[in-house]
């Protein structure tokens, strides 16, 4: 047995000397990354509409055309009365003008709002994850929420946004960080990321590794 002494001594100072181990190395992430910074400095970050997308319609006293309609794959809405009216990959402003005219087919002076939703995935360690469709002013919190909320497990200074092929990196508990900075748009994942515990982290693992070498000298030396 005591000629295994040495080979678990060199496991363990092994895993000792692992960056993953030491308190200050932070936890792999996709590349590129990116810090946060303001949105005025994104100017690539989307606010169109996408296939998937939701676009809610209120016309005033008009209940049959009101609601909210799936953006189909042509970039027309999946529904029979607005099934020719294109809404995807145009500004707001466009938006609005194209289903201002097919009402002004049924109205003379049609009184109406539109709001686009957008589909965004929450997951990570929050206590419902999936997909949801979200107002287009929803922050990085707010989209959080949706999710149910932060777990205990969370790490809210560890929050990931995934925008195509950019992740970002927030710290919800940053000192000045405004909710202006943080708006999600259609696409995005947002993750939350998981605490790390020593023992349950690491303890666990050494200890595991350590009972392995222990039961392989056992059954050598039998």
């Amino acid at each position: 047995m005591t000629r295994f002494a040495p080979v678990v001594l060199l496991a363990l100072a092994a895993c000792a000397m692992s960056p993953a181990a030491s308190p200050e190395a932070e936890p792999l992430i996709p590349v590129p990354v990116a810090r946060a910074v303001a949105d005025s400095q994104n100017g690539t970050w989307r606010y169109e509409l996408r296939p998937g997308d939701v676009l809610k319609i209120d016309v005033w006293r008009s209940t049959e055309l009101s609601g909210e309609f799936i953006v189909g794959p042509n970039g027309r809405l999946l529904q029979p009365l607005y099934q020719q009216v294109d809404v995807v990959e145009l500004p707001p402003d466009t938006v609005h003008a194209h289903v201002g005219a097919f009402l002004a087919k049924f109205q003379s002076n049609p009184q109406f709002i539109v709001e686009p939703l957008y589909r965004v995935l929450v997951g990570g360690e929050v206590h419902n994850p999936g997909l949801f469709n979200v107002p287009q002013t929803t922050t990085l919190a707010q989209a959080i929420a949706f999710g149910g909320g932060p777990t205990v497990d969370a790490n809210i200074s560890d929050v990931k946004l995934v925008r195509g092929h950019n992740v970002t990196v927030y710290d919800l508990t940053e000192v000045g960080l405004t909710l202006d900075t943080l708006h999600v748009r259609s696409g995005d994942q947002v993750l939350v990321s998981r605490k790390l515990y020593l023992l349950r982290d690491y303890a666990g693992p050494i200890a595991s590794l350590v009972t392995m070498f222990i039961a392989i000298g056992y059954y050598t030396r039998r």
